[in-house]
């Protein structure tokens, strides 16, 4: 006698085309995708350690793992979550316990940018827009509200080399200028 080994999603395959695809009431996978697809992505940090953002939460790199893998934790260590993902070196979750005992930071944002009918680059976020100002140390820019010089307002914005938004401060202490979209794709401020 000779045994086959096989990966799980060969068998999965295999089983399907042998037995799945005969049965009545059969529910394929594609139907479950929302529960099974994951927001999943990694950043470099201001540091230069690898953060790993799943479904909106930050771990970080804590130690590695038997054949070249990392072990995640939870980056919110100070109010005791528990949430740990080990990954392959090849980002492959091996195991995670994503149980969190608080929201997902609010800060993971994609940076979103406009482009004035003056030909000026700015960052948009919650209505209000910021000016590059100046690079940070370890890659990524520094963006300032464009009303910091006019209204003396302190919100600013760290975007890091993948446009991710890794910090801000957005207390603003005017309301937000307003724009308009013209047909072109550029902005126009009222």
């Amino acid at each position: 006698m000779r045994t086959v080994g096989a990966c799980a999603h060969v068998v999965n395959i295999m089983w399907y085309f042998g037995v799945g695809r005969h049965l009545q009431n059969f529910i394929g996978p594609a139907s479950a995708w929302d529960d099974i697809i994951i927001d999943m992505r990694f950043l470099k940090t201001s540091k230069g350690g690898t953060m790993l953002i799943l479904d909106g939460y930050t771990y970080s790199k804590n130690s590695s793992i038997r054949k070249g893998g990392a072990r995640f934790t939870c980056s919110k260590k100070l109010k005791n979550c528990k949430a740990v993902v080990h990954m392959s070196k090849i980002g492959e979750i091996l195991k995670a316990d994503t149980l969190h005992n608080h929201e997902p930071p609010k800060y993971i944002v994609t940076a979103r940018y406009i482009t004035t009918t003056r030909g000026v680059k700015l960052l948009l976020l919650d209505e209000y827009t910021f000016s590059k100002n100046s690079p940070l140390r370890a890659g990524g820019k520094r963006y300032s509200c464009s009303s910091n010089v006019s209204k003396n307002c302190k919100a600013y914005v760290h975007v890091d080399v993948n446009d991710m938004i890794v910090y801000r401060l957005t207390d603003h202490n005017h309301e937000p200028m307003k724009y308009h979209k013209t047909i072109d794709g550029l902005y126009m401020k009222l």
